[in-house]
This record gives C-alpha cells, structure tokens and sequence, in this order.
C-alpha cells in the first residue's frame, strides 16, 4: 500500500536522525519501487537535510525559499534564472527567459508585479529563441466585483513562447507569474488579480495571456 505524504514525511525525518533504521529504509525503498516517482519527489520536496524547502508552483515543483526581491532589469534584458522578481512596472516593457540549452531542470523565475500596471500597457517575458513552453501550462486569474469573484483561465499551446501581462482599467492589473523549467521547456502558472471594478476578465485576450512572440 503506497504510503500516505504524512507518513512519508514521518519517515524521512526518520532518517536524518542517527540511529535511523534501516527498517525505515527498506520500507522507503520498496515504497518507492511501487509508486516508481521516489527520486523525483524526494528531489523537490526535501533539502539534502531532509527539511521541507519553498512552496508549489508550476508543474507541481517546489522552489527553496524566497528571500529579498530583486528589482526587474531594463527592458528587453535576461532575467536570470533562480531568481525572486518584484517591481511594480507602469509602462509596456519586455524580458527575456533563459534559453533551453542554459537551462537545467529545477530551474526557476518568479516576477511579482505589486501594485496595477498602467492600462493598455504590456510587461512580455520569454521570446522565440528562448523556446516555446510546455504545452498545457495554466495562467489563472480571478477577478472581483462588489457582488461577486470569478476565475479565468488560459492554456498554452504549441506555439506559445511569452506571457503578456496588459493592463485594463477594470480588469488584469497586478499578481505573480512562475516560470520552472523542467528539463525541456519552462513551465508556468499565474495567479493574476483585477484592478478597477472588476468587470473585465484579468486572464484572456485583453489581461494576462500566452502569446507567441518574436
């Protein structure tokens, strides 16, 4: 019987200690042949300490502690990889996502735009050369009124290479953009929140989107 995260957890744990038993270890190992995902599972959710690192973001995986932000570069430059963005942009400016040929899997950005970006304006990350992303990948956004919320979504396809965060009156202004690579093409996910009444969607044709750029 697979065993249950809690009960993994208690294990591991286990096995920092010591005086650990190779009981535990055994019942690890053979719990890992059955579930065939061990390596994989203890590489994103484990330090080589055995303590639980970051939180989930694309694809599922994990990314180690925060830290300070840093300041978005000028536009048109690389962001460099494992590195926590934050910066409240007001005008259309564009980023580059690390190629495919230097990127290692695990690898990870993460940009936080704090506070609405300017209407009609556009922040675009990633480009051709950088490589398309995975195929499947969810931004999400969600947006609120005074008598209601809603969610919208937006998947990316073959051709998508870029997110496009546009600003709306009433709609897509501010949130956070993951981006984890995962060994062929970088991953994303969103949480994207509305600025104004909230009358227009934040993820779609006119907020935060997929696109396939230059």
């Amino acid at each position: 019987m697979a065993l249950t995260p809690v009960s993994r957890m208690a294990l591991e744990s286990a096995l920092t200690e010591p005086s650990a038993n190779t009981e535990i270890k055994d019942i690890l190992e053979i719990n890992d042949n059955t579930a065939g995902t061990v390596a994989a599972s203890k590489a994103v959710i484990y330090s080589a300490a055995g303590a639980i690192v970051g939180h989930p973001i694309a694809g599922g995986s994990f990314v180690p502690v925060l830290g300070t932000a840093t300041a978005m570069p000028a536009s048109g430059s690389l962001l460099v990889k494992n590195t926590y963005y934050e910066e409240a942009l007001t005008n259309g400016e564009t980023f580059l996502l690390p190629t495919v040929a230097n990127s290692t899997a695990g690898d990870w950005i993460i940009f936080r735009q704090p506070s609405a970006i300017t209407n009609d304006q556009k922040i675009t990350i990633g480009s051709a050369p950088s490589g398309g992303f995975a195929v499947g990948c969810q931004l999400t956004g969600v947006r609120v009124t005074s008598t209601a919320s809603f969610e919208s979504t937006d998947l990316s396809v073959a051709a998508d290479n870029s997110v496009i965060l546009e600003g709306d009156t009433n709609g897509c202004g501010l949130g956070v953009i993951n981006f984890v690579f995962n060994g062929t093409a970088w991953t994303v996910s969103s949480m994207i929140r509305n600025r104004g009444n909230g009358s227009a969607d934040v993820v779609g044709s006119a907020g935060c989107r997929f696109a396939a750029t230059a």
